[in-house]
């Protein structure tokens, strides 16, 4: 456990241990300082920052401990998979690879309860209702997600009945899954098992009301869980993230084929270290190649070559083979964000 009252920036991030994503873990996406390009991150990060309704705790001088640079929250199903409210409905996905912080339960009974509701929420089967009920709803609430920057937190008595409405969708007697967004679906998961196995709420707070910057500041605080520590992501794949993103947002009038090629195997470079891992090597073979940085030779041997294939479907990098790229807008990027990295010389 850690004694920082919030993550809020890179630097303590790293410091946090790598852990192994478990059933019931619920995962909050980090957007540090300076790694915020769309209009999404930047509208809830800002937004987080200038016009969150203070609490309760905060009313009576408590410090929240929350940052405004939790942008996005999940639940964990199994060490590869998380459940979220993100999409156009309440779904499943791969674990990506973007820095979250991990907070465990302690309670193992109510953290597989709220997998079960979770599972439940993304029409998932659990074996709690019919299987020939209609499912209806579901949604992401973005408009639900602006206003609880501004909604009162606690548990009230509206609270209740929506609490009883996913509880009713779970066990069959309801067809309508409720419209919610992100950090609002791990909450109201949560706090459905908690009044099911319980009879009694996990964090006495209103899910519809709860941005991740909150939900990081009630898991905080809470007795039933506990800060285990961030995502196993190479640093390498975390920095290339940041690369790609900052590309993709700058002006776009000036960008050679070279570029806009390596860009695309950057990216899918990334997403490969998602799926299976493999990512990783090909980033540090681009990056020499390519880009002219000098891998160290501990790392040389986790390098993995483009094939002739995936070369020949690239021209403009092909092309580049003799002649590492050495200037331009995205090897400044590469070489502010890149070089300094621990894989290089």
């Amino acid at each position: 456990m850690y004694k920082n009252d919030a993550i809020a920036s890179l630097k303590q991030y790293n410091k946090l241990d790598e852990v192994e994503v478990e059933p019931g873990d619920i995962l909050i996406f980090k957007v540090f300082p300076g790694w915020a390009f769309g209009q999404i991150e930047l509208g809830i990060t800002w937004g987080q920052k200038l016009l969150h309704k203070k609490s309760a705790d905060e009313k009576f001088g408590i410090k929240l401990r929350g940052s405004s640079t939790s942008e996005h929250a999940a639940i964990g199903l199994s060490k590869d998979l998380l459940a979220e409210a993100a999409g156009e409905i309440h779904d499943t996905d791969d674990i990506p690879n973007n820095a979250a912080i991990v907070f465990k339960c302690k309670n193992k009974d109510l953290a597989a309860g709220a997998v079960t509701v979770t599972k439940a929420l993304c029409r998932m089967d659990v074996g709690t209702r019919p299987s020939n009920l209609t499912m209806l709803d579901g949604n992401y609430d973005m408009e639900g997600a602006k206003k609880s920057l501004f909604k009162e937190r606690a548990f009230k008595s509206t609270t209740n009945q929506f609490i009883e409405d996913i509880i009713s969708f779970v066990y069959g007697s309801s067809n309508v899954i409720p419209n919610m967004f992100c950090s609002q679906l791990a909450v109201a998961a949560y706090e459905s098992a908690s009044v099911a196995l319980y009879g009694k709420t996990c964090f006495g707070s209103d899910p519809r009301g709860v941005t991740p910057k909150y939900l990081e500041h009630i898991l905080n605080t809470s007795g039933n869980f506990y800060l285990a520590g961030r995502l196993k992501i190479p640093p390498l794949i975390l920095h290339t993230h940041k690369v790609i993103k900052k590309y993709e947002h700058a002006r776009k009038w000036k960008q050679s084929p070279a570029s806009i090629e390596l860009v695309e195997v950057l990216e899918e470079a990334w997403s490969m270290q998602a799926e299976d891992r493999e990512g990783y090597g090909i980033l540090l073979h681009v990056y020499e190649t390519y880009f002219g940085l000098n891998v160290k030779p501990e790392y040389r041997h986790e390098m993995r070559e483009l094939t002739p294939d995936e070369l020949n479907a690239l021209p403009a990098i092909k092309a580049l083979r003799m002649k590492p790229k050495r200037n331009g807008r995205l090897y400044n990027m590469v070489f502010q964000e890149i070089a300094p990295l621990e894989y290089f010389l």
